[in-house]
């Protein structure tokens, strides 16, 4: 009796191993495509009206890893999991995607004036000072969104849009929230066009 219920604990705990970062203890990407697909059934079958993605990134993150070392880089990641969990909305789901990107995944909400003030107030709540050491630092985000109301799309095509979005945002010197646009994904790949040519 003993041993099954040590082997039953640690079969949910490996369950819980293979879906969680082990870093930050958000979900990982494992969980994210699981999630992404459910949702797309959903969608197909007419019962979801759609949902969003939000694609994070740290800005001068990279910056701080590489002067004052990998070991204050992951407190800083611990603490930005810590915000986008204490401040996701009931049934949203914080993602740690890998290194410094983040994903939020947001059912139902398709509507773009909403998911700017929430992107808004990430950007705001992210950019606040992390006190590591008594030491401050200062990171900013970049959000890139994709809004997947159309059933056809799938995981790939989603990620690529909010990640294209994402690099946007990254690039512009005053706009970190970016919603994704066909004509994005066209500059892209004409840009990789040349880049090859």
């Amino acid at each position: 009796f003993v041993s099954n219920r040590i082997i039953e604990e640690k079969t949910k705990s490996l369950a819980r191993q293979a879906v969680t970062d082990g870093l930050t203890k958000m979900y990982n990407r494992s969980a994210l495509t699981h999630e992404i697909n459910l949702m797309l059934e959903q969608l197909r079958a007419g019962a979801s009206k759609g949902f969003s993605i939000l694609f994070i990134d740290l800005d001068r993150f990279k910056v701080i890893n590489d002067s004052l070392g990998h070991l204050l880089g992951d407190q800083i990641l611990i603490e930005v999991a810590k915000r986008i969990q204490g401040n996701c909305r009931r049934g949203d789901m914080g993602f740690r995607f890998g290194g410094d990107e983040f994903i939020i995944y947001l059912p139902e909400l398709t509507d773009p004036q909403e998911l700017s003030q929430i992107c808004q107030r990430y950007s705001k709540l992210l950019s606040e000072p992390y006190t590591i050491n008594q030491q401050d630092f200062h990171i900013a985000a970049s959000i890139g969104i994709s809004i997947v109301t159309d059933p056809k799309q799938d995981l790939t095509t989603i990620l690529r849009e909010a990640d294209t979005a994402m690099y946007q945002a990254k690039s512009a010197s005053h706009e970190k929230v970016v919603f994704f646009h066909d004509e994005m994904f066209k500059k892209a790949q004409m840009r990789f066009q040349l880049e090859q040519d």
